[in-house]
């Protein structure tokens, strides 16, 4: 009668201790799915927008005058459109446009 109940009891602490690496593992999981989102939605766009600014900054240092230009910061190929009053930058695949007023630039 006596191992019945040492059986039991291996029993539920095996349980226990296989419901906390169950417990660890989803913390983990949950944990890397967080970070991910928050570098996708806050991380990517702000790196977009501040590789499109260099983008135009680099077009207005080559080119003072209106006209088109193709910059190149890191991987990413920006389309630089200036003219008098505004710097209008387009990603290669066109998805993305910024429209940057010359002033802001200086």
């Amino acid at each position: 009668m006596g191992s019945i109940i040492q059986q039991k009891q291996l029993s539920a602490v095996i349980l226990a201790e296989h419901l906390a690496a169950i417990m660890v593992t989803v913390l983990i999981v949950g944990w890397v799915t967080m970070t991910y989102t928050v570098y996708q939605t806050t991380i990517t766009p702000l790196r977009a927008a501040a590789s499109a600014r260099y983008a135009a900054r680099v077009a207005l240092l080559r080119r003072s005058t209106p006209g088109e230009l193709t910059v190149h910061v890191g991987s990413a190929t920006w389309h630089v459109t200036i003219s008098l009053q505004k710097v209008e930058v387009i990603s290669d695949a066109g998805t993305t446009t910024y429209t940057l007023s010359r002033d802001d630039l200086d």
